[in-house]
């Protein structure tokens, strides 16, 4: 096995990165003879874990062509179906990943409304199209698939850069979400950050980063600033910028050390 560093800011780099699909760091790409990926590590792991996915990989257990090779010989092992369409999704192959999914749906083997979605959804990115995502949701609004298909949408939506309909996919999918009572308080977050980022929905997200707020421990000091600071982007870009500055200068008392939170004040003191 031999590793090779890469430096993101060098041409080499970029041109990796965009071979190879990366769409967060760390990551780590494991090829093989002929610069074919055979698996990958997405994320920061642990030493010990780290080390033991090393050796997974070395050892040939659970990579791609090993995946293959026991699909083949097992095909009704929805489990490892499943496994082998996630490698593909994650090496960015999203063809390939949809051909696993036809594969299983014209085997029939396994949650055969989970593999209709996955087809719907991989279809969907490819053609880079939400509109096939948007009927089966008004066709499945019950089904626990629609909050992966909502998430899709708007991920599909932020791609095409439409703010006005990924604003919109929003407010309906914290609806959705309210509606069945799966929310929580990251979701909110997310929710909320994103309409400061789009300037738009921003009373109901000051509405739903302060329902974080409460919903969240106060020992989570960490959490809670996090979300607080949320709260003061909001504000800041309501205007109501002596009320931002008083949020992040609680941000600050539970993380006095952060310096984002400082940046922060001082961007809202010099917008007056």
């Amino acid at each position: 096995m031999l590793a090779v560093k890469m430096r993101l800011e060098e041409e080499e780099g970029k041109a990796l990165v965009d071979h190879y699909h990366i769409r967060g760091f760390p990551s780590i790409v494991f090829v093989d003879q002929d610069s074919s990926e055979i698996d990958r590590i997405i994320g920061y792991r642990p030493s010990n874990v780290f080390l033991k996915e090393l050796k997974r990989i070395q050892s040939g257990e659970g990579t791609i062509p090993d995946l293959i090779s026991k699909t083949t010989n097992d095909p009704d092992n929805f489990e490892l179906w499943t496994e082998l369409a996630s490698k593909y999704e994650d090496k960015g192959d999203l063809v390939a990943a949809r051909d696993v999914w036809k594969t299983v749906a014209d085997a029939g083997v396994g949650d055969k409304d989970f593999v209709y979605y996955k087809l719907v959804e991989l279809n969907s990115f490819i053609a880079e199209d939400a509109t096939d995502l948007e009927i089966f949701i008004a066709e499945n609004l019950n089904s626990e698939y629609s909050q992966y298909a909502f998430r899709s949408v708007i991920s599909i939506l932020r791609k095409q850069k439409d703010k006005e309909a990924e604003a919109d996919a929003w407010r309906r999918y914290i609806n959705l979400l309210e509606l069945t009572k799966s929310y929580t308080a990251s979701i909110y977050n997310s929710f909320a950050w994103r309409m400061s980022e789009l300037e738009m929905n921003l009373e109901k997200a000051l509405e739903k980063i302060r329902d974080a707020i409460k919903m969240t421990k106060a020992y989570d000091r960490e959490t809670v600033a996090g979300y607080k600071d949320t709260e003061a982007e909001i504000l800041w870009k309501m205007g109501r910028t002596d009320e931002a500055i008083k949020v992040i200068d609680e941000c600050i008392k539970l993380r006095p050390n952060d310096q984002y939170f400082k940046d922060q004040r001082e961007k809202f003191l010099n917008s007056k």
